[in-house]
């Protein structure tokens, strides 16, 4: 039997190896934007889903997001495109 916060920890690490794949592949194509979805965990801007499966919006960036944000590759809600 496993519990929540080793699993959270597991989950969180996933999040950030697959993020910083996202990155290299970004970088390689020379990607200057991304239009990414709301509200995720991982890739939502400026409001996201807390990660604890209660329906709550926290304020903040997702682990994806964030890094593409300083990495200087322009983060576009999905919400915003138009």
């Amino acid at each position: 039997m496993s519990s929540f916060p080793d699993d959270k920890c597991i989950i969180t690490e996933n999040f950030e190896k697959g993020a910083k794949e996202v990155l290299e592949f970004a970088k390689k194509l020379n990607i200057k934007k991304a239009i990414l979805q709301a509200r995720s965990p991982s890739c939502g801007t400026g409001k996201i889903y807390s990660g604890n499966f209660d329906g709550k919006l926290i304020q903040g960036n997702g682990i994806l997001a964030e890094l593409l944000i300083k990495n200087g590759i322009e983060v576009i809600s999905s919400e915003d495109y138009k």
